[in-house]
This record gives structure tokens, C-alpha cells and sequence, in this order.
């Protein structure tokens, strides 16, 4: 079952996940925006949980370096708030190509 995010003016974010976690490496989610007719998917890193996965890795690890995922944007804080703030500023920025952000599901 999926939980609806945010539900307004032609724009709809879900989720089937949840915001609850037990420790910051676990502050990421999947989500789906529903806008002008095209499903999108994504995916969202808390800050805390890329620094904490950068700083947990063995040496060898490639991502003890940088941290690099498809489709992902990074939200300051790991809650609903901050993901529907950052998805609906992408949305507005028109100098951002929404494609770029978020996969266009078939």
C-alpha cells in the first residue's frame, strides 16, 4: 500500500515506504510524483545519510570517494516535509529539466 506524500494542484508524491528509521545510513526512500499526466520515480538521500554511508565504508570501497546514485536527489532533513519542499521547488525551477531529476516511467 502506498502512502500519498502530497496531493494538490496536479501534483501528487508517494510513497511505499516510510519515514521511520532506526539509524541515519537508513534515511533514504523511493518515490513516485504523479505530475501532468507521467508517473516519475526517484530516489531520496538524507544528508545525513550519504555522509554517514561515506564515512561507514571500508577503504577500498569506491564509495568511500564520492557517493553517486541514478535518479537521486539529497534533501537536508529525512521527512515528508523536505522531500514535497524539494520536489515541488524542482517542479517550479524551470531552468531544471524534470527528466534529469527523476526517471519518466513507461
Amino acid at each position: 500500500m502506498f502512502d500519498t506524500l502530497y496531493d494538490a494542484d496536479g501534483v501528487r508524491i508517494y510513497t511505499y515506504h516510510s519515514f521511520e528509521v532506526n539509524d541515519k545510513i537508513s534515511e533514504n526512500l523511493d518515490f513516485f510524483l504523479d505530475y501532468k499526466g507521467n508517473i516519475y520515480a526517484g530516489t531520496a538521500f538524507s544528508l545525513n545519510c550519504v555522509i554517514a554511508s561515506m564515512k561507514d565504508t571500508v577503504i577500498d570501497s569506491p564509495f568511500n570517494n564520492y557517493f553517486w546514485a541514478p535518479y537521486t536527489i539529497v534533501i537536508k532533513e529525512f521527512s515528508s516535509e523536505y522531500l514535497i519542499a524539494s520536489i515541488l521547488e524542482i517542479i517550479s525551477d524551470k531552468t531544471v529539466v524534470l527528466e534529469d531529476v527523476v526517471c519518466k516511467q513507461i
